[in-house]
């Protein structure tokens, strides 16, 4: 089963690329999106989660996760590239109709994703839930590297070509990531009816912080994400090439990162990582007030080192988080976390639409320096990504290790060891130290954080 969730997740990455960053900001401009539109389609990837509260009614008559799952995800997989390269063959660039077909897709796939959630988390057991998604992300971020660094080899070789070609290849990618789902188990749900669940879940209040947290962090990230690619592209007419180079670079890091993370994050805790990812991204974000014509070369670079640590961390503790905290594995949980997250991306969306729309209209000569209006946007923005720590801090969790703990005992155990001992720090010694802190943290805390499910601190 684990290997054909890493397969799974290998063939679904050209997908991924066409429906969000450079890649899809690309096929937007190329279909004659305005700032506003582009706000609000980059969103739907979240914002359509919001249909995820109809999946457990699905689930409740289709009975079978498989199928939902082939219907509803693998199915818009092959539709969404499908339709725009028709559009584009046609010659109909018809902005209104890209975002219609994106919204379709994207719907699509909501309704399904708790349910392919909960599969999943009845697929692997706690103990190594990490270590196995970890190693699919890693997996994942190998295949999107080589894809979108020869997707932007073609998009800069043949221009709508490219894109045309890029589109086939997702589509038919996509259509073997159907074939591997519908060879995996499927794993009987318990039903309980979906009124019975959604109370159950509602009543929750832990898995209810965990909701309002996510709510607020989709709120914030879906306010400036889209804009990113689009200040590279059209202001600062980077090529297509170039991303797609650093694109690699961004995928090694991420590799790096996702087997680091896989090999600590279950003794760590995955709140921890959240946490560490929560950092690295809010200062990926504030650092953009400086990506301009003479800095983006290497500064794209730092980016790449930066993105790679950070959106792994929150990647793997965003899926394994609902996972830890929720109480069962009925769709109704999952539903209920990517609805709330998706209307809290909606909300966003149409914020950061509406000033990325008036900010993009902008510019500033600062000490010979050229700033446009967008660069703001991505520093405050990283400013509130930052203040999302205190919301992620009230959650109690089985396994946690506070941020400032894990420091400083680090440091301790650095100070206290000679200065050159390689072996003292391979990812295996890290694991082994992490293992007798948490234990040492918990016994100290007379239960704590880790084994009391009592409310931590960052």
């Amino acid at each position: 089963m684990k290997r054909l969730i890493y397969l799974e997740g290998v063939f679904s990455s050209p997908y991924f690329l066409t429906t969000q960053g450079a890649i899809f900001t690309g096929l937007a401009i190329e279909f004659g999106l305005n700032e506003f539109l582009l706000g609000i389609a980059s969103s739907f990837p979240v914002t359509a989660q919001v249909f995820q509260l109809l999946s457990p009614l699905i689930s409740e008559r289709m009975k079978s996760r498989k199928k939902i799952t082939l219907l509803f995800v693998a199915g818009a997989r092959i539709f969404w590239p499908l339709s725009i390269f028709l559009l584009m063959i046609v010659g109909r660039r018809d902005p209104h109709l890209f975002v219609i077909f994106f919204a379709l897709s994207q719907i699509s796939v909501s309704f399904g994703n708790s349910v392919w959630i909960s599969w999943i988390r009845d697929s692997i057991p706690l103990e190594i839930r990490g270590m196995v998604l970890g190693r699919r992300n890693l997996l994942v971020s190998l295949s999107s590297m080589i894809a979108m660094y020869s997707f932007g080899i073609l998009i800069d070789g043949f221009g709508d070509l490219g894109y045309e070609i890029v589109l086939s290849i997702t589509a038919l990618s996509a259509f073997l990531s159907v074939q591997v789902i519908n060879r995996m188990e499927d794993i009987p749900l318990k039903r309980s009816g979906f009124l019975a669940s959604l109370k159950r879940v509602l009543k929750d209040e832990n898995f209810a912080k965990l909701v309002r947290f996510f709510f607020f962090w989709n709120l914030v990230i879906m306010s400036t994400s889209a804009f990113f690619g689009y200040h590279l592209i059209k202001n600062l007419e980077v090529s297509m090439g170039f991303i797609g180079a650093v694109s690699v670079l961004t995928g090694l890091f991420s590799m790096l990162f996702y087997w680091i993370y896989s090999r600590i994050s279950d003794e760590l805790g995955h709140k921890t990582i959240a946490e560490m990812g929560i950092i690295t991204v809010s200062t990926t974000a504030m650092m953009w007030l400086f990506m301009g014509e003479g800095t983006f070369r290497y500064l794209m670079l730092v980016d790449s080192f930066l993105t790679g640590m950070g959106w792994s961390a929150l990647n793997l503790a965003f899926t394994t988080l609902p996972m830890e905290v929720a109480s069962g594995s009925e769709p109704a949980y999952f539903a209920y976390y990517y609805a709330m997250g998706g209307l809290g991306g909606f909300l966003g969306s149409v914020l950061g639409g509406t000033v990325g729309g008036f900010l993009s209209r902008i510019e500033l000569q600062i000490h010979g320096h050229h700033i446009y209006g967008l660069q703001f946007m991505f520093f405050f923005g990283g400013l509130a990504r930052m203040l999302m720590l205190g919301a992620l801090s009230g959650i109690p969790v089985k396994r946690y290790i506070p941020i400032r703990r894990l420091v400083f005992n680090y440091l301790a155990l650095m100070a206290r060891r000679a200065p050159i001992r390689p072996i003292e720090y391979s990812i295996g010694a890290i694991r082994s130290r992490l293992i007798r802190m948490r234990r040492e943290i918990s016994e100290r805390d007379n239960g704590g954080e880790e084994g009391g499910g009592r409310k931590g601190s960052s």
